[in-house]
């Protein structure tokens, strides 16, 4: 899915449904020609951050969940989110238990 984040301090949020021992990998890369520094975090159902990453051209989080329950991403352009421009945004799921 390609979005577009246009304003500094901007910060998009996606939530999913998700199974206690679904394994997921969120990926959020910069489509070609933007200048946007991907960082992308991972939250639980309870609010509380699981992982976070960010590079200059692509952030993603490989995670096993604990527990079933609506789970949230948030897409930002890194670097305090201070960049802006197009990115792409993947969810998979990887294995269940």
């Amino acid at each position: 899915r390609q979005r577009q984040m246009c304003i500094r301090d901007r910060m998009d949020t996606y939530a999913f449904s998700a199974a206690g021992g679904d394994q997921v990998r969120v990926a959020m890369s910069r489509s070609s020609g933007s200048s946007l520094w991907p960082e992308v975090r991972l939250y639980d159902p309870g609010g509380a951050i699981i992982d976070t990453d960010s590079d200059s051209t692509s952030a993603e989080i490989i995670q096993t969940l604990s527990a079933g329950g609506t789970y949230s991403i948030l897409c930002a352009g890194g670097l305090n989110a201070t960049s802006t421009g197009a990115y792409d945004l993947q969810l998979e799921k990887l294995s269940s238990q």
